[in-house]
């Protein structure tokens, strides 16, 4: 019996010492291909691991972006939900600029929404033009006048006639000298001078004075010279005073000027009349006849041998009388 169970026992063992050995190679095996398994996963773990990690990355970055962007155009399209919201309950909210107009351009008023971003723009009238005078004589008759705009330089022309002053006498006439007066346009201040006739010492030394140019004339054409006819001074200084009333060679009644001598019963042979006005001289109203032809033929009519001379207030009488 005891030999029976110490063969048991031995067999026991050695099924006992059979299953280790399986379990040391089974563990042998395992750890000998790990490695090779670990070399072969790790390769594969590198390079996917590379690959897979740039691929999670931009995966993961495009999301994001993409998260950013949906983030972004929900928050504008918030606000700007928002802010039409708030001018639609509030109103806009303008603030206003301004840039002023000028004589050449036009200014501008522009209000932009701080709420909205809504603008507008009313633009200004242009400006008058800020002018300059200046003014030059053309003539004796008129001048120009020239405006220039101050800001841009527009510019224009005007020409227009002197706007006179009365007359200045500057210088008194005398007997033994002429005198002198101005006037001035009081736009331009051009002056105009004028003379004033010397003033006749008396009567007598007028009329002389006119006799003594008449014959200076016929003198001049080979004439006799005339003498003065005292006698028919009142004739002269009648027909005077009766040209101021009609100018004329007929006599204010309707009658022949020549008349006058039946008043004074003066005998003649031929007779001639010469009258004027507007001369404040001798010199000058002897000139004035001399350039006129009818007058003329009277002052160098060789039938003429008497001359009397009649004055009224710068009006001029001859008669001419042949003895």
């Amino acid at each position: 019996m005891k030999k029976f169970l110490a063969l048991i026992l031995a067999s026991i063992l050695v099924l006992a010492l059979s299953a280790c050995e399986q379990i040391d190679n089974t563990s042998s095996v395992s750890n000998t291909s790990a490695p090779s398994q670990t070399v072969t996963e790790s390769i594969g773990s590198d390079t996917s691991s590379d690959t897979s990690t740039e691929s999670t990355e931009s995966v993961e970055s495009t999301t994001s972006a993409t998260d950013e962007n949906t983030s972004t155009n929900e928050t504008s399209s918030a606000a700007d939900t928002s802010t039409v919201n708030d001018c639609a309950t509030l109103g806009h909210n303008f603030t206003e600029s301004r840039v002023e107009s000028t004589c050449s351009s036009k200014g501008h008023i522009k209000r932009v929404c701080s709420r909205c971003g809504k603008s507008t723009t009313d633009y200004l009238n242009l400006k008058e033009h800020t002018y300059t005078k200046n003014y030059q004589s053309v003539s004796n008759a008129q001048h120009n006048a020239y405006f220039t705009c101050s800001v841009c330089n527009y510019s224009y022309t005007e020409i227009s006639a002197h706007s006179w002053s009365a007359w200045t006498t500057t210088k008194d006439a005398t007997q033994s000298a002429a005198g002198e007066k101005t006037r001035q346009c009081t736009i331009c201040n051009h002056k105009e001078t004028q003379t004033i006739p010397q003033l006749p010492s008396s009567t007598e030394d007028r009329n002389a004075r006119v006799l003594e140019l008449v014959n200076i004339e016929r003198e001049k054409a080979g004439l006799k010279p005339l003498e003065y006819y005292y006698a028919g001074q009142s004739a002269a200084d009648i027909r005077a005073a009766e040209i101021i009333e009609s100018f004329s060679h007929t006599r204010p009644d309707g009658s022949s000027c020549f008349t006058v001598f039946d008043e004074f019963n003066i005998n003649y042979r031929s007779v001639g009349e010469n009258i004027a006005y507007g001369y404040s001289t001798p010199e000058a109203v002897v000139e004035g006849w001399m350039n006129s032809e009818g007058h003329r033929a009277n002052i160098l009519n060789p039938s003429f041998t008497h001359l009397i001379v009649g004055y009224n207030n710068n009006h001029w009488v001859q008669l001419f009388i042949g003895i």
